[in-house]
Parts: C-alpha cells; sequence; structure tokens
C-alpha cells in the first residue's frame, strides 16, 4: 500500500507498474453491429460496411450507400438513391439492436432488413476480416413476407461474394427467395476468412420488380480475439503536476478500446483509505467512456474517518475496465489493476 503522510507528500507511484496489455476471447461480430446510433452519424468503421452496385449485382462498381436512412420510425440505417422509387437501395435495422418492426415486417435482434433498388440494385451488408486470426462465418437469409398468405411480387435474389464483387466471385449461385410459399429461406454453408478478407451479403431483386423483396440478413461471424489499445489502465500523476492539488490523488485513465474502431469500453477507479490496516474509506470515481480521462480522489484534511492522531493514511487504488459493448454482448471484464498494494 501507499501512504499519504502529509499535505506535501505523496509517495511516487511507478508509471511502468500502471499499463497493461491484454487480449479477450474471441468476438462475435453481428450485423446490426455495423450501425450507428445516432442520427445523421457517419458510415461506421471495420469490420462492417454497407454499399449498393448495379442491376442484378452486376455492376463491377461498389457504391458506398449514403446518408443514413431515418424514414421508419425506431429504425435506422443507409440508403442509396435510386429514383424515382425514393431511398433505396437500403440496409437497416432496429435502433439499438434489438427486435423491431419496419411498415409491420419482423425484424428479429441482431438482423438486418435489406431491400434493393428499383432497377435490381444489390443493397450489400460488407464484412472485412479484423487482423489477429481467422473468421468464421454462417449466414441465412430468408423472406420478410414470410407469413404472407397472399402472391406478392417474384422473388428477391440473395448472392454472397467472398473477396470480390459478389457478381464475379459468388459462393453459392442464384436462389431465390419467394415471399409466399416455399423457398422463402436460403442457408448458406459456413466459411472462413483470413485477415484482410472480405464477404459481401447482398439481396437483388428478379428484373425491375422489386415488390416484396424486402429480404432479413442474420449473420454470425466468430472474429479473432480483439486486442484493447496497447495499454490500458491508469497512471498516477505526480505531486508537482498542476492539474493535482493538496490532498489530491490524481490519475490518468486509459480506456480500452478496439484497434481501428471508435468503440471505446469503460473504466472505474476505486479508492481504498487504511489506517492501521484497517479500511476506513472507499472513494468510487464516475464511469469513464472516453479514451485518457484524467481524474482527482480529493480526502478532506477534516474528513470524519480518519483520526488525525494516528498521523496519515495508506491506500490503494483499483481499476475496473470492461471492453466495448456491441448491439448483441455487453463489455467484458478485463483483468483488474491494482496500485498501491
Amino acid at each position: 500500500m501507499k501512504s499519504y503522510r502529509s499535505l506535501a507528500s505523496v509517495l511516487a507511484l511507478a508509471i511502468s507498474t500502471c499499463f497493461i496489455s491484454a487480449e479477450v476471447s474471441a468476438v462475435q461480430y453481428k450485423p446490426a453491429d455495423g450501425i450507428t446510433g445516432a442520427t445523421g452519424s457517419a458510415m461506421p468503421v471495420n469490420p462492417w460496411s454497407f454499399h449498393w452496385t448495379g442491376p442484378g449485382c452486376s455492376s463491377g462498381t461498389i457504391t458506398t450507400l449514403n446518408s443514413q436512412y431515418t424514414a421508419i420510425p425506431s429504425f435506422h440505417g443507409f440508403h442509396g438513391n435510386q429514383q424515382p422509387s425514393g431511398p433505396l437501395p437500403i440496409v437497416i435495422g432496429p435502433v439499438g439492436g434489438g427486435a423491431g418492426s419496419a411498415n409491420g415486417l419482423s425484424v428479429p435482434a441482431g438482423t438486418l432488413l435489406l431491400h434493393p433498388g428499383p432497377r435490381g440494385e444489390c443493397a450489400i451488408v460488407r464484412y472485412t476480416a479484423p487482423a489477429g486470426g481467422v473468421s468464421n462465418y454462417s449466414a441465412s437469409f430468408y423472406s420478410a413476407y414470410i407469413n404472407k398468405t397472399t402472391a406478392c411480387g417474384n422473388g428477391a435474389q440473395p448472392r454472397v461474394g467472398k473477396g470480390n464483387n459478389p457478381s464475379t466471385t459468388p459462393i453459392f449461385g442464384n436462389p431465390w427467395l419467394q415471399a409466399v410459399g416455399t423457398g422463402n429461406t436460403v442457408v448458406m454453408t459456413p466459411g472462413t476468412l483470413n485477415p484482410g478478407e472480405f464477404i459481401d451479403f447482398a439481396v437483388g431483386s428478379n428484373g425491375t420488380d422489386f415488390q416484396c423483396d424486402s429480404t432479413i440478413l442474420d449473420v454470425t461471424i466468430d472474429g479473432p480475439p480483439v486486442i484493447p489499445k496497447v495499454d490500458y489502465g491508469f497512471t498516477p500523476l505526480p505531486l508537482q503536476n498542476p492539474e493535482c492539488g493538496p490532498w489530491q490523488i490524481c490519475f490518468d485513465v486509459n480506456v480500452p478500446g478496439v484497434p481501428g474502431s471508435a468503440l471505446m469500453g469503460s473504466a472505474q477507479l476505486q479508492l481504498s483509505i487504511l489506517q492501521n490496516g484497517n479500511l476506513v474509506q472507499t472513494l468510487p470515481s464516475p464511469t469513464f467512456n472516453a479514451d485518457t480521462k484524467k481524474w482527482c480522489f480529493t480526502i478532506p484534511q477534516n474528513a470524519g474517518y480518519l483520526n488525525p492522531a494516528l498521523g496519515g493514511f495508506d491506500y490503494y487504488v483499483t481499476g475496473q475496465f470492461l471492453t466495448p459493448a456491441t448491439a448483441t454482448s455487453p463489455g467484458q471484464p478485463l483483468p483488474p489493476k491494482v496500485v498501491g498494494s
């Protein structure tokens, strides 16, 4: 433990003991994780991105879908602008990643709804495998009109391509999803991706008939372990630091994050104060959700829990850390860090 003996001195803590690097278990990715939260937010970073291509998925150009789609309450996502039929193609999901209903169509938790454009333009969900190991994927498509009992449209076309345009390297051929009757579900053979490879999950229409072509995409990818920032932990600020006032114990807190991503985990510190070996008080910090925060614990000189006759106190600080949460998985605990024991 470290001691605080007077207003003038706090024992220095070795910075080298305050950083650790850790690897967490394999991460499961769902496509809803890639739809960011706030309306009008920018296209998310890897591993998910959202695109469209020309009629029949046959165009050689993959175009990124543009500004967020907000036409259906409690849903968000991205859209093209293929007039005259409105903002199509679209890739959307319920806000928060839970289950939802889009114009009466059920969208289960963790899935996305895809709809092609008016001339058969494909809506595309792309996963790019991160570094650190192999990604294992499985996926299925099914008509959002699976419970419909009357004829509607002439079918939608799911396509899957690995590492290239889905029209040139399809993993399976050209199955048709029917809104009514048999053939309303397609399950693809599971496979793997090496770091840097991508896979496109696409939905197009049958010619220019795009009625009842809304399609649910259910993808599960077990990706490699996420390695948080090289360092996470907390660093004590020296007493002479101008940000650290009298009777304060201050730290810089490094919150764990995912490389190449804006996703951040969380951190919280707790100060434990002891006199004569007995715990007399614990003081928690707020929960930090952004990278590198400064926090100072303030111990009042006349704190009722301290006995002045004992001439000072001992303390230690415990840091608790969580990996970033996703739409389908809460943050996972990382090994705690203790300074001062």
